[in-house]
Parts: C-alpha cells; sequence; structure tokens
C-alpha cells in the first residue's frame, strides 16, 4: 500500500479497500 488512506483502514477494519486515489 503506498496510500496512507489504505494502511489506515487496513489497520482499523483489517483488510484493505482500494478506492479512487488509492494505489494498491
Amino acid at each position: 500500500c503506498t496510500s496512507i488512506k489504505a494502511e489506515v483502514r487496513t489497520k482499523l477494519k483489517g483488510n484493505v479497500l482500494v478506492g479512487p486515489g488509492d494505489s494498491g
């Protein structure tokens, strides 16, 4: 995950949700 948002989602929800502006 190059996106901080994606990393935060991973920590909070336990999975990576790739959305607009998020690089997988």
